[in-house]
């Protein structure tokens, strides 16, 4: 492929992915390809600061299939008995908004008006990914975790498993292996027999039952470029070149490059994740730079979506800020919380909904994080000492366990960690001298991999 290359990258509509995919997107234009960027949420102003052309895919956003479906629930009478004899029409009116959906040309209209070379497209879009391959346009798949193909003696990524060191370990990771395939199992098969079979499809969609019905619909064979029996999410793509942010000497096993590569993370100097109240941001900086001037050493601690799951989070660093009163806690909450729900709060801790998460990771001196792979890539390459733990939820598990595996964080449990033992690891943080040598390594490894990565390359590992 030459220079005027034309890409369309397809982004999942997550916060957590606004930054590394605009970064990435921006690779393609340095290099001189026509990038467009299309996503189901309206970020147009993070792309318009990114420098990135962007598309709203909105016909099959969530948002407004939802909308969709709450104005056909709501219009159900309010009478009983006539709400149950209206019921069979009722789940008529379902069907027929899931399969009016489903005719929806959106996407294909945008591809064909755009005819880009290559598409890239966000592992968890199914609808973007199966559409693609019927069109039969070039497709790679763009991923943010670690290696979830199956591999011999590597346990799968929701596992806190390591690899398998002797013939025990090698049964224990089979075993893990078919327990993740039987709990797939297990929940399509709930799956199948609820009334998910009649929830409006959209561009997130991301249940079996959906992702069989958008293949039906296109008709792809699912079967022959996709799995069930690998991954904890309801397909893994087989037949399809994957592409990982991910820093590859962190991941477990051999990284089969026939089809799955990792091109480092898309880490910058800029975030791209939420567009944030700049009365928050400058808040934050005079915070910063008041406890800069008393001499308190900066703790950065983010939570991304679970504050609200996970109260004891909350609880433990309000007891924290009050025993340490030598440091200045900035305390990301999750965008979908409200910093008016906690109160108690001593002066030396700062709440905030969102936060600028890489400006604070630059300026901060050590950070507390739930084990994302997003916020953990991010702290490592601007070299942050990090205490860590794990919620549980898709790849943590496994993410955490790399990290620590690794000696770049220090793992705490949730569950059973206390505030003086907290404090003890933050201490531990600034003194490890071996901690910080290897965040120094695998943060310049990091480094050279995202200053390194040219698409053309990535066109030539992946021909098309």
């Amino acid at each position: 492929m030459d220079k005027a290359t034309t890409v369309l990258y397809v982004m999942y509509g997550m916060p957590s992915c606004y930054s590394s995919g605009f970064t990435f997107a921006k690779k393609f234009i340095q290099d001189n390809f026509n990038v467009t960027v299309a996503c189901d949420q309206d970020v147009s102003d993070l792309a318009q600061q990114a420098g990135v052309p962007f598309v709203h895919l909105s016909a099959l956003s969530k948002q407004q299939t939802s909308e969709q479906f709450k104005t056909l629930i709501n219009a159900q009478h309010s009478n009983r008995l006539v709400k149950l004899l209206g019921y069979p029409k009722q789940l008529w009116k379902r069907y027929r908004l899931r399969q009016h959906l489903l005719q929806e040309q959106e996407f294909t209209n945008l591809v064909k008006k755009i005819n880009p070379n290559l598409l890239i497209v966000d592992v968890e879009c199914h609808y973007a990914i199966i559409a693609s391959h019927a069109l039969k346009k070039p497709l790679v798949l763009c991923s943010r975790l670690f290696n979830h193909t199956r591999e011999k003696g590597i346990p799968p990524l929701n596992s806190s498993s390591l690899p398998a060191q002797n013939w025990q370990g090698r049964v224990s990771i089979k075993l893990e292996w078919w327990r993740l395939r039987l709990a797939s199992w297990q929940i399509a098969s709930i799956q199948a027999m609820s009334f998910s079979r009649l929830s409006p499809i959209h561009y997130r969609s991301h249940t079996l039952v959906d992702v069989k019905a958008i293949a039906k619909h296109f008709n792809v064979n699912l079967s022959s470029i996709a799995t069930t029996a690998q991954w904890f999410r309801p397909v893994a793509y087989t037949q399809v070149p994957i592409i990982s942010l991910t820093l590859g000497a962190l991941d477990f096993g051999t990284r089969n490059r026939s089809q799955f590569l990792h091109i480092g993370p898309m880490v910058a100097q800029n975030d791209y994740a939420f567009a944030l109240d700049q009365r928050t941001v400058s808040e934050i900086d005079q915070f910063i730079k008041h406890a800069k001037s008393i001499e308190q050493k900066v703790i950065y601690c983010a939570m991304g979506t679970y504050a609200g799951r996970e109260p004891k989070f909350v609880n433990l660093l309000r007891t924290l800020a009050r025993l340490r009163t030598d440091l200045a806690f900035i305390i990301a909450l999750g965008s979908r919380e409200s910093v008016e729900s906690y109160t108690e709060f001593s002066n030396n801790a700062l709440l905030v909904s969102a936060a600028p998460q890489i400006d604070c990771l630059i300026k901060a001196d050590a950070t507390i994080l739930h084990a994302g792979i997003a916020s953990l890539q991010e702290a490592l390459v601007h070299k942050v000492p990090t205490v860590c733990f794990s919620v549980g939820s898709n790849d943590q598990n496994g993410t955490l366990r790399r990290w620590v595996y690794h000696g770049l964080a220090s793992e705490v449990s949730l569950s059973d960690v206390s505030s003086n033992e907290l404090s003890e690891l933050i201490d531990r943080l600034f003194s490890d001298e071996e901690m910080l040598e290897r965040i120094n390594y695998f943060s310049q490894l990091a480094s050279n991999e995202i200053q390194s990565f040219l698409p053309q390359s990535l066109i030539q590992d992946f021909p098309s």
